[in-house]
């Protein structure tokens, strides 16, 4: 598990570091810099060091796909620390030495009509970052030797939509499928077209994570899209133990104040990036909490103290 990270000189980046966790919740009002946050991680696996020698004098980085620095900082290169579990020391370098060499780390933002449409069965690639290739990897978990982990994905959502009774997947012309659930109350199995966008992020995100190689760091925008704010709870605390026993780290964006209720008791595992002169800074809520504990504050929850703007701009 990734547990520190520094970065220096990347996109709204000039110097930042952040403590992370086995789920890390990332905050902050748009253009603050969350999805660079993400980014840097895909994008440190997703070069070769090779694509960095020779850039042509005048040429953009970002056009050349060299990790992009900072628009002030053009001219100097992006140089990054990176802490893990069983490291003596830290992974460092300009751009090549990479905590997860050879596996592809995407940042998903999930479109729920990629999870619903029939696709080609019988293909063995993984689910792409819009969460296309749920079905075709359902299929493959449910007709090859990982039926376990398609019973896993479906008592999930059983978990956290209790209405649902099965799901299933329906033929839907040569070589095609498509998912459907069975509902208590309605007589036939809903196709996946007609259900709601909750319900088909949760089973995109619960399929990525029991597929048999998920990606040792998962990446993903605007987590709770689509989610009612009722299932946050049982949501964080399954995807809490789908990390831990599936040996895979969390990085995940909301713009949902009350997603941070569900991290009440672990404020050291959100972290709130927000821009301060034009560079995008982090900072853990764990010291901030901390700040307002010793004024006498802090009692209020954290969707109400973020709403406040106790904890935002730099307050």
């Amino acid at each position: 598990m990734l547990t520190r990270v520094t970065i220096s000189n990347y996109r709204s980046f000039v110097q930042a570091s952040a403590d992370l966790s086995p789920f890390t919740l990332v905050i902050g009002a748009n253009g603050a810099g969350k999805t660079n946050f993400l980014r840097f991680f895909r994008d440190i696996n997703l070069w070769e060091s090779e694509r960095f020698k020779n850039l042509p004098e005048g040429e953009h980085p970002a056009k050349v796909g060299k990790l992009m620095p900072h628009l002030n900082h053009l001219d100097e290169e992006t140089t990054f620390a990176i802490e893990a579990d069983g490291l003596k020391t830290p992974l460092s370098g300009h751009h090549y030495r990479v905590p997860f060499p050879g596996r592809f780390v995407p940042i998903y933002r999930i479109d729920p009509s990629k999870v619903s449409v029939s696709e080609k069965v019988g293909t063995s690639e993984p689910i792409r970052s819009d969460g296309s290739g749920v079905i075709a990897m359902l299929d493959t978990l449910k007709t090859g030797a990982r039926e376990d982990l398609f019973d896993r994905i479906e008592s999930d959502l059983i978990e956290f939509i209790p209405d649902v009774e099965k799901l299933s997947l329906a033929p839907a012309g040569e070589g095609m499928k498509t998912i459907q659930i069975s509902h208590t109350g309605v007589r036939t199995p809903i196709p996946g077209k007609f259900l709601s966008d909750g319900t088909r992020t949760l089973l995109a995100l619960l399929t990525i994570v029991h597929q048999p190689s998920p990606p040792p760091l998962l990446l993903i925008e605007d987590m709770d899209h689509s989610i009612h704010p009722r299932l946050f709870e049982d949501f964080v605390g399954a995807f809490r133990r789908v990390a831990e026993e599936r040996k895979v780290q969390i990085i995940a964006t909301s713009h949902n104040p009350y997603l941070l209720d569900c991290f009440q008791e672990d404020p050291d595992s959100v972290l709130l990036i927000a821009k301060e002169n034009g560079a995008s800074t982090i900072r853990s809520l764990g010291p901030e909490l901390q700040k307002l504990r010793e004024k006498g504050g802090a009692s209020l929850a954290l969707s109400k103290l973020y709403l406040s703007g106790f904890l935002s701009d730099g307050q």
